[in-house]
């Protein structure tokens, strides 16, 4: 079988799961954004990977699946998000259309970092915002979990 790895990354992160969910099985990555659409058919399987930003997908991993849900539809997809919230995932997941949620063989949450220094003055004041809510300190906030992405790439394995 013949994947791909692909990724919308905001700050980083998420580019970063992406590679080394590609060195581990050898397979090619690339950015979402950079993906040539006319290349779909060569792949029996997608890795697609998405930050998560005000609770939404990456955009454009979120018009990747919406401009090729057809495409899309015979495919395996193995989803994974980065963010700091575990919880997260089903409010996500509800976004997409009905066929990527059915090509969908494994979606999970692999952590998400918070580096102050990358982040804009908006996004600084929601993180802010978050924070004073919930009574956490994110300012750096790093909860990336290597044996969660092994437990992934371990998914993934058993599912081709």
């Amino acid at each position: 079988m013949n994947g791909i790895v692909l990724y919308g990354s905001f700050h980083g992160t998420t580019e970063y799961f992406a590679q080394l969910i590609s060195n581990s099985l050898g397979l090619q990555c690339e950015n979402v954004h950079n993906f040539n659409i006319q290349d779909i058919d060569l792949y029996d399987f997608f890795i697609i990977g998405s930050a998560i930003q005000k609770f939404k997908f990456h955009p454009a991993v979120n018009n990747f699946f919406n401009n090729n849900a057809d495409a899309l539809k015979n495919k395996k997809i193995f989803l994974f998000i980065s963010c700091y919230n575990p919880l997260i995932l089903n409010d996500i997941f509800s976004q997409l259309n009905s066929e990527i949620q059915t090509s969908i063989k494994i979606s999970m949450v692999l952590g998400g970092k918070i580096n102050w220094k990358k982040l804009g003055f908006v996004e600084k004041l929601l993180v802010y915002g978050i924070s004073l809510i919930h009574k956490v300190k994110l300012k750096n906030f790093d909860s990336i979990n290597l044996k969660r992405v092994d437990k992934f790439i371990d998914k993934i394995k058993k599912n081709l």
